[in-house]
């Protein structure tokens, strides 16, 4: 089972709560271990299944709810890497806005924070706090003049949902302007985060980052473009409070492994990588290559590349998809769609003429 059959497999656990999987082993906890590989920190994954004995896979497979197949825990078990040893865990203690916080993580203001037994579950499951929009009365329908009140503030929280349309919900046939949230919308909330980062009128504001953390990964995207804390709403919404757990211990995992005591130091560390379009190298490039072993002729990388990249993949009568260099530009197209990931990518080096 490879990187990307481990990740589809730990995906289809329904994260059941109070999980008869595990309640079927005599020893181990594979709900936890699985929850982990699903939200990305295999380190401790590797950890929690070291404890299962091959009987307590099987028998919690046999337990397994699910509307298909049971979860393949002994297979996940396999293609975990082997359980590294325990290490010092980095402090995740960081300062906001004149606030000392235990870690980065915080609900956002929203359902998921509504009263006063939630907040309390939060906390007491690890959130480090709560952010509450200010009360208000008004109806505001422009908000650039917030902007003249810049210089007052001390930080910003971005980005909220983006305003759309969905078609298939109404009351009594009328429909309303809404939100969308959650993983879709990271990207457009890096790129603001990285402008108002970078853009002078902004020194000395304090960054807090919202849209689709799920993983420790994604919270450590926004601190490294400059957020000093993150916001979760649409993840707590989906999964619960519980995957505080991951983003704290993933989070001190790759903290760990790279050496970094305190997460103030990795606060904006990738700006400086990031430039404008025109300033770089055109001259070399990164193709894909192919892995064999792990390529099943599907097509589905000659499709993509015939129809919407440049034409640089063959595909016979033998299913074998080969790559013309002196066609490829590298975009990963290719790479992006093959469904086993089979498509991996080469060193950068010159272009083929």
């Amino acid at each position: 089972m490879n990187q990307i059959h481990l990740k589809q497999e730990a995906v289809r656990c329904l994260l059941c709560e109070n999980a008869p999987c595990t309640a079927a082993c005599r020893r181990g906890d594979p709900a936890r271990a699985v929850r982990a590989v699903h939200f990305d920190n295999d380190v401790l994954g590797a950890r929690l299944f070291a404890a299962c004995s091959e009987k307590d896979l099987e028998a919690a497979e046999k337990a397994c709810i699910h509307y298909d197949r049971p979860v393949r825990l002994r297979d996940i078990a396999k293609a975990l890497p082997k359980p590294a040893p325990e290490t010092d865990r980095p402090s995740l203690e960081v300062d906001f806005c004149g606030l000392h916080c235990e870690n980065p993580f915080f609900l956002a203001s929203s359902a998921v924070c509504t009263n006063y037994e939630m907040v309390a579950a939060a906390l007491e499951a690890g959130w480090a706090g709560v952010f509450y929009k200010t009360i208000c009365l008004q109806d505001i329908d422009e908000v650039s003049p917030r902007f003249d009140a810049l210089k007052r503030a001390d930080g910003i929280s971005a980005i909220n949902t983006v305003k759309s349309v969905t078609m298939g919900a109404d009351v009594d046939g009328r429909r309303i302007v809404s939100g969308y949230s959650g993983s879709a919308v990271k990207p457009i909330a890096l790129r603001f985060i990285m402008e108002m980062a970078k853009n002078p009128i902004m020194p000395g504001l304090q960054l807090s980052g919202i849209g689709g953390v799920t993983t420790w990964k994604d919270a450590l995207d926004f601190i490294r473009l400059g957020c000093r804390n993150v916001q979760v709403c649409t993840a707590v919404m989906q999964y619960g409070y519980r995957i505080v757990d991951d983003l704290i211990d993933g989070l001190q995992n790759y903290m760990a492994s790279r050496g970094v005591s305190r997460v103030e130091d990795m606060v904006g560390e990738a700006l400086s990588g990031f430039v404008r379009a025109a300033d770089l190298d055109r001259t070399t490039v990164v193709y894909p290559v192919i892995d064999r072993n792990a390529c099943i002729g599907c097509g589905r990388c000659y499709v993509s590349c015939r129809d919407g990249g440049h034409q640089a993949i063959t595909f016979g009568d033998d299913r074998q998809p080969r790559i013309v260099g002196s066609k490829c530009v590298g975009c990963h197209l290719c790479h992006l769609v093959c469904p086993t990931g089979a498509i991996g990518l080469s060193k950068r080096v010159p272009k083929r003429k």
